[in-house]
């Protein structure tokens, strides 16, 4: 059991936030795999601030998924604000996440993800916005830095941590090399031993090994496993379970059927629950 805030979390797995998949069925699917916490993917500020009914939509959580924290995308401390407030008051998520970590291009044209690495006095008045319009924790998600040139990583956590933030998942690759190359374990143990708050490290976890690793060379508080996490349920319980037991094997389990059969019963439930963000 740890803490992000006021928020207990059963273990030290989370299941990272994907677009366009970690939607209510997914997260609760995680969670019943065995993800300690889930996050949703990205809700943007200007969406609800324009009252856009499928981003509200996008809010919804259902009994079954907490802890879990909304994720919300962008730069203007005024939306952002509204946008907590929002989540605050329509939504009983736990947790408020803001993404500084996407580095897709037409998020960066948007000012927001990594666009907010190379922008810490933005990313500081977001944070706080943020913080100061909610009860919840407020968490951050990032990467190592904009480029191999400009790794900020540990100045950029600590500055997050003064404007609020109760908890840093840091990605171990930078924005210029988006999902190629490696991941780098230095930069979470950087982050680490620069804050006081909870860190969650992120990034090429793929086997129990590679959990085990992570914990061990950073010394962060939980990990976040991402795209594997999608492609295998079982990564979260496989990681959870193995991990306290000691247990390192490497397990790439596929559970097609499962995923098909609960889907449909999923789907049904979480639209009878959709009032949650009306």
């Amino acid at each position: 059991m740890w803490n992000i805030g006021s928020v207990s979390i059963k273990n030290r797995i989370a299941a990272a936030p994907l677009a366009g998949i970690s939607n209510p069925v997914y997260r609760s699917m995680c969670h019943a795999y065995g993800a300690g916490l889930v996050v949703s993917e990205m809700i943007s500020d200007k969406a609800l601030h324009y009252e856009n009914k499928k981003t509200k939509e996008m809010c919804a959580t259902v009994p079954d998924e907490h802890p879990c924290a909304l994720q919300l995308f962008g730069s203007d401390p005024v939306t952002m604000a509204e946008a907590s407030a929002y989540l605050t008051e329509h939504t009983d998520c736990d947790i408020i996440d803001i993404n500084m970590g996407c580095p897709v291009t037409k998020v960066i044209k948007a000012h927001s993800g990594s666009w907010l690495l190379q922008h810490p006095d933005i990313a500081y008045d977001v944070v706080k916005a943020v913080k100061d319009n909610t009860n919840r924790p407020v968490t951050v998600k990032m990467r190592a830095g904009w480029d191999m040139q400009h790794i900020n990583c540990a100045e950029f956590a600590v500055l997050m941590q003064e404007a609020g933030a109760d908890a840093i998942a840091v990605h171990g690759r930078t924005k210029s090399q988006m999902y190629n190359g490696t991941s780098n374990n230095e930069y979470i143990r950087m982050v680490k031993e620069a804050v006081t708050v909870p860190v969650i490290g992120n990034g090429d976890i793929h086997t129990v090994e590679d959990a085990r690793r992570m914990f061990e060379e950073t010394g962060c508080d939980a990990v976040m496993i991402g795209r594997d996490c999608w492609a295998d349920r079982t990564s979260c319980s496989s990681s959870a379970a193995q991990w306290k037991a000691k247990s390192l094997r490497n397990r790439r389990m596929k559970n097609v059927w499962t995923w098909c059969l609960t889907m449909p019963r999923s789907s049904a439930r979480i639209r009878g629950n959709m009032s949650a963000c009306a």
